[in-house]
């Protein structure tokens, strides 16, 4: 009598698929049987960092699927420009004549109100990341003033997503702490993302802390 076992056993590669396993059985008198079943391995997607906006700073447009620009105008992802001056570890909108500028950690726009002999134009900085991927993505960042003197009147913060918002903060002037976020999204393949930093009603010390970190399904 044949009253059963177990086994267990460990893949010898790891390839996803269909497997075909063949289970033989003898006894004492070499009487065999033997019987087969088919084992299917498929792939668990786990949470993956895809991007992340320090690490892929470049100073070349569209490295890592990143792009480094500006709203002005109608202050939406349409209105989207591309900054073409890169100087200092930063890029800039026509330096000396607007304050816009975007680092690997910081992002400063230009207000209505300005100093320095800038031009009064609200422009807000945004780095763009166009998706190589789809499904859902979750967006998970820091936000704080870099300089926090008082005169300052805070910054707000906004993430489009193919120009829709789907986040939005704003801290004050003197918020060296700030706020770290977390906000998910489903995203397509060449889905545009834009992180946006907008002044109050100035630009004064409106240099920010503004970074993301990218997380997908693989």
């Amino acid at each position: 009598n044949f009253d059963g076992t177990t086994f267990s056993g460990t893949p010898s590669s790891d390839n996803i698929g269909t497997s075909t396993i063949t289970v033989t059985a003898s006894d004492e008198l070499c009487k065999t049987v033997s019987n087969a079943f088919e084992l299917q391995v498929n792939h668990v997607p786990v949470p993956t960092e895809i991007a992340n906006s320090v690490e892929d700073f470049s100073d070349t447009q569209g490295e890592h699927n990143w792009f480094y620009g500006y709203y002005d105008g109608a202050l939406t992802s349409a209105d989207f420009h591309e900054m073409q001056e890169y100087t200092e570890g930063s890029w800039k909108v026509k330096q000396g004549k607007y304050w816009t500028e975007l680092s690997n950690t910081i992002a400063h726009p230009n207000g209505p109100k300005t100093t320095g002999r800038r031009q009064k134009v609200e422009q807000w900085g945004v780095r763009r990341w166009v998706s190589d991927i789809e499904g859902e993505v979750t967006f998970k960042g820091h936000l704080a003033k870099k300089d926090s003197r008082t005169a300052s009147d805070g910054v707000i913060a906004y993430i489009f997503v193919d120009g829709t918002k789907i986040w939005s903060d704003a801290i004050d002037g003197n918020d060296g702490v700030g706020v770290y976020f977390t906000v998910s999204s489903t995203v397509e393949k060449g889905s545009v993302v834009d992180f946006a930093l907008a002044p109050g009603n100035s630009d004064f010390f409106d240099k920010s802390t503004f970074t993301i970190s990218i997380i997908g399904l693989l």
